[in-house]
């Protein structure tokens, strides 16, 4: 499992990135459940832990792929 933060989110998906400063695309169909309860403006960061698909990616960030994510899930302790 690969380490890193939520940067922003959209409409279909999460931006993770991580401490390469490397960005993953996260589509929601992939996102644990938990972390829908997280992603209200403003937040700094989620930490997350995901798997990366090297057969997929979304555009490309300085040169680099922006490969896709899945299996992401909060790397946090949540109190509600």
């Amino acid at each position: 499992m690969e380490k890193g933060i939520i940067r922003t989110y959209g409409r279909y998906a999460v931006t993770i990135e991580n401490s390469n400063k490397e960005q993953f695309y996260g589509p929601f169909i992939n996102v644990e459940n938990k972390i829908f309860y997280l992603l209200n403006e403003p937040f700094e960061y989620i930490n997350v832990t995901y798997k990366i698909d090297y057969s997929k990616f979304s555009g490309k960030i300085e040169n680099k792929k922006r490969y896709y994510a899945y299996d992401i899930k909060t790397n946090d302790i949540i109190v509600l």
